[in-house]
């Protein structure tokens, strides 16, 4: 599967992609390092179709490209402030353990066999860096409705503006392109924050939290898998 459009971003732009995962890695969680005023960060490869590349819905209206980067380029931004805030008020990153429930749309991080902190979430979609695509969350039917059923908001976002890289199912992407959709989704959704977590099989499972909390006194950690540990 192709890239929807595809352009190459800045060289410049590229390189920056590990300062965006300098405080949470890997299983923990991934987040921005950057600071408002730093908007050089890696932005989505996948650009606006050419003008009648791709015809979108009735009274749709194509986003021009310089827009559509400009707008990828504030979703990183965005992420990367409200990363920050989860990372300084529930030190994502540093907890033991972490549950993912579909069917509740909730991700449950434990120390000590007891859970500390609870978001709620929304799968924005699945990387496969051996295969090198993108799928949207919304086009994977193994996902339980609960835990992808806003997503839909960011494909209608795309449809309405024309933008092939937020409608095509599955596409050519590359890690970075993976965080760009993520940020986009984070914004659109008006998130708190964002995770990564990756499996076995060379796929790694994106998702936003639209709501995060300390978890009650007395709540159960005992939750159906997936689940993960911390990566030291």
């Amino acid at each position: 599967m192709k890239r929807p459009d595809a352009r190459k971003c800045p060289s410049r732009r590229r390189g920056r992609l590990a300062a965006l995962g300098a405080a949470v890695l890997c299983l923990a969680s991934f987040t921005c390092s950057r600071s408002p005023q730093d908007a050089s960060g890696p932005r989505g490869s996948v650009q606006p179709a050419r003008a009648g590349a791709t015809a979108g819905p009735p009274g749709a209206h194509e986003m021009p490209t310089a827009e559509y980067s400009a707008f990828v380029a504030e979703s990183l931004v965005y992420l990367a402030e409200s990363m920050e805030r989860c990372k300084s008020e529930f030190q994502l990153g540093e907890h033991e353990s972490f549950v993912w429930d579909q069917p509740t749309a909730t991700l449950t991080f434990s120390d000590g066999g007891k859970p500390t902190v609870v978001a709620h979430v929304q799968f924005v979609g699945l990387l496969d860096t051996a295969a090198h695509t993108w799928s949207w969350a919304w086009a994977v039917p193994d996902v339980a409705e609960p835990a992808k059923e806003q997503t839909e908001r960011v494909r209608q976002f795309g449809a309405s503006r024309v933008l092939p890289q937020l409608t095509t199912p599955q596409w050519e992407a590359s890690h970075e392109d993976a965080w760009a959709m993520t940020a986009v989704a984070a914004r659109i959704l008006e998130a708190k924050g964002a995770y990564r977590a990756p499996s076995d099989d060379h796929t790694s499972a994106f998702l936003v939290f639209t709501d995060i909390a300390r978890a009650a006194p007395g709540e159960n950690a005992d939750e159906p898998a997936p689940s993960g540990t911390r990566d030291e």
